[in-house]
């Protein structure tokens, strides 16, 4: 057979997925994104703060709540055969739903004292729990079509999942004359109970005895991400809480909206990552480190564009996303997307210490990082208000960065990607950022400065794919 011909087949199916799953990734990751001017229009501020903070405990809960058994997937997928692989998924299903009914016993059971904790009403400790494991079955089913590749599983499931929570959320606040927060909340509760029952009767029928080793594998790989995903999420959302006890739910809602227009480069990324994860893996496992670092050098910088793109038009998006009062957190976020492409970058690292099955060290980097967070929040945002939460979430993430590259290079010791592969995003988008905070007000320059940018880096990559004889995950 016609070696071009396989290659170019190859490559043609990569792209696809890939085409696919930027519309998956689009509308589950960047969902909140994608319905952020609506909600910020037909919600009061307040009340659009109240639902950010309800949201931020969701994703606390959902940590933890179904054991983190998709943490798991990606190493399982590696090193086991397809056949014992679709078992391992039936089994650690039933491991995620026995964590969610005995934890969901305990939180019932303390509801009063938990809603007074978190400053929530106990009535919605419910919603809470459901909302939680529901997430939790979203990340489960998604994370098993990347690491399967299938593609068009995972689109039609986001589309289904991102129209039905949207539209029944939006029907249920227009209906709603006081309390109009609780529309969202109750949209969400529905489309997650659905969620749930399609999950768990998709991998429980299948075929396959029970097997304790399966849910020691995955406690054993899983456990150790739980206290990282919850310090991760500390770290992103302990400035919400904080904002929300010392200045108040207006706060939260400026701030909130602001790290949502920062996590686009976060969700365009992710869309990249789902074809880069397992194809890391397989590459790892074979050895290619040269075809690694020349893949990840230009991934970084292809990521980087899209940051560096984002920061000169951030203020431009900010006027589109949500009214005038929202206005003011222009200049935090231009410090969350610098911040937000150190959480891309950490994930290097954190990849080969998940192939290497070493995760001791995730959570003692992570619980560092949101000690950090913690107490730069707790010190500046009293004093300069949102913009000390920003401040706060850079230092974090860029300790993060260099909390796992010190573990994958001098602790785990054979990290196959060279730290000079970052310097180019870490310089571009940090000098952008800074540029873009300096002629906010005059945005030819801005767009000057994009255009040029853009037209160097299309010519770089096609000169490159010229004349390169690279293998890849696009062309490998």
């Amino acid at each position: 057979m016609n070696v071009d011909y396989v290659k170019n087949t190859k490559s043609n199916k990569h792209i696809t997925h890939l085409g696919i799953y930027f519309i998956g990734a689009l509308l589950l990751n960047g969902l909140s994104f994608l319905t952020t001017p609506i909600y910020t229009r037909i919600l009061p501020i307040d009340d659009f703060g109240v639902v950010t903070i309800f949201r931020t405990w969701v994703m606390f809960f959902s940590t933890f709540i179904g054991l983190q058994v998709v943490g798991s997937i990606a190493t399982a997928r590696v090193h086991k055969s397809e056949k014992d692989f679709e078992v391992y998924m039936k089994n650690i299903t039933m491991l995620s739903l026995f964590g969610f009914l005995i934890l969901s016993l305990i939180v019932i059971l303390f509801k009063f004292q938990i809603g007074k904790i978190l400053n929530l009403d106990s009535t919605l400790v419910f919603h809470l729990l459901i909302q939680s494991y529901g997430t939790a079955c979203v990340n489960l089913f998604t994370v098993y079509t990347i690491q399967t590749r299938k593609p068009k599983q995972n689109v039609i499931f986001s589309i289904l999942f991102a129209f039905f929570s949207t539209l029944i959320s939006i029907m249920i606040i227009l209906s709603l004359s006081n309390d109009m927060y609780m529309g969202k909340i109750y949209g969400y509760t529905i489309a997650y109970t659905i969620i749930i029952i399609f999950v768990l009767f998709r991998f429980l029928l299948i075929t396959g005895k029970f097997r304790i080793s399966d849910w020691k594998y995955s406690l054993l790989l899983g456990t150790p991400l739980i206290l990282h995903l919850m310090s991760n999420i500390l770290i992103s959302q302990s400035d919400r809480i904080f904002l929300e006890r010392i200045i108040g739910q207006t706060a939260v809602a400026i701030y909130s909206v602001s790290y949502t227009i920062a996590t686009i480069g976060l969700i365009l990324s992710e869309i990249t990552n789902k074809i880069w994860s397992p194809w890391y893996l397989d590459q790892t496992k074979a050895g290619e480190t040269k075809k690694i670092n020349s893949v990840s050098l230009l991934y970084v910088k292809l990521i980087s564009i899209i940051f560096i793109s984002l920061s000169l038009v951030s203020n431009e998006i900010l006027v589109l996303m949500a009214p005038i009062e929202y206005q003011s957190g222009i200049s935090s976020l231009l410090i969350i997307v610098f911040a937000i492409f150190f959480q891309f970058l950490y994930r290097f690292p954190l990849g080969f210490e998940q192939y290497c099955k070493n995760m001791k060290w995730v959570a003692l980097n992570t619980l560092i990082a949101t000690g950090v967070n913690i107490s730069i929040n707790f010190i500046l945002i009293s004093r300069i208000g949102i913009l000390g939460a920003a401040i706060s979430t850079l230092v974090s993430y860029i300790i993060l960065f260099l909390l796992h590259e010190f573990v994958a290079r001098n602790i785990i010791k054979g990290y196959n990607i060279e730290f000079r592969n970052y310097i180019f995003g870490i310089f571009g988008v940090g000098s952008i950022a800074i540029l873009s905070y300096i002629f906010i007000n005059l945005w030819p320059v801005r767009y000057f400065c994009l255009v040029l940018i853009w037209c160097i880096s299309i010519y770089h990559f096609l000169k490159n794919k010229k004349n390169s004889s690279r293998g890849g995950f696009i062309n490998d």
